[in-house]
């Protein structure tokens, strides 16, 4: 399965010239994300990046990087959310206060779009793919989705559940995660939006889920 996914990453990227990132915003214009003008980024490899709105200040990406190493500098937002789901490959992040998260196939992780203005990635088997999910915790709050209101879910309690004391966590691979995540990776073009918001609707429930 490793060699599958490496393979499967290699063709995905094979028109992609070393040092190069490109970004394919789909219908996607909230500046909260990190691929905004302020984005800046270094590698001895190559990645590709397909973002989608969902809803108003949430979206979520599919990444897909092929590389040693990357280096990220963009704004620090305390406002702003990054939800990681690896699905193939490893992952050791160094974030900003130099602390790093790893993620391997099925992990999790959580951080405010501060904790990764200036940070590294190194991906110790040479590739990653995963998908991203990109809240404005401000957005939320104000005017989230009927089905997060009636939860009880919205920007402040996500931010104080995850990211308030050290900025970031990390959740290692579970079933439950596996079924939020899964079914994302290999929809056909016509079902992504109307399923991408039921999904990140069961995404922004993990803070219930792992209370």
């Amino acid at each position: 399965m490793t060699r599958e996914h490496d393979k499967n990453t290699e063709d995905i990227l094979k028109d992609i010239p070393n040092g190069k990132i490109i970004i394919n915003r789909h219908n996607s214009t909230h500046e909260n994300t990190i691929f905004n003008k302020d984005f800046r980024y270094c590698s001895d490899g190559r990645g590709l990046v397909d973002t989608y709105s969902v809803f108003p200040g949430i979206e979520l990406s599919f990444n897909y990087y092929y590389a040693n190493c990357f280096e990220f500098q963009h704004r620090p937002v305390h406002s702003a959310m990054q939800i990681n789901h690896c699905r193939s490959g490893r992952m050791g992040w160094k974030m900003q206060d130099q602390s790093t998260i790893y993620l391997g196939p099925g992990d999790l992780s959580l951080h405010t779009l501060h904790s990764c203005a200036d940070s590294a990635m190194n991906l110790p088997l040479g590739y990653y793919q995963g998908v991203s999910v990109f809240i404005d915790l401000n957005a939320l709050t104000a005017t989230p989705p009927d089905i997060l209101s009636e939860a009880g879910i919205n920007g402040n309690n996500l931010y104080a559940k995850f990211c308030e004391q050290a900025g970031h966590t990390a959740i290692p691979a579970s079933e439950k995660i596996e079924h939020i995540f899964s079914e994302l990776y290999d929809l056909p073009e016509r079902m992504y939006l109307p399923y991408f918001k039921l999904k990140v609707k069961e995404i922004s429930f993990i803070g219930k889920i792992f209370s």
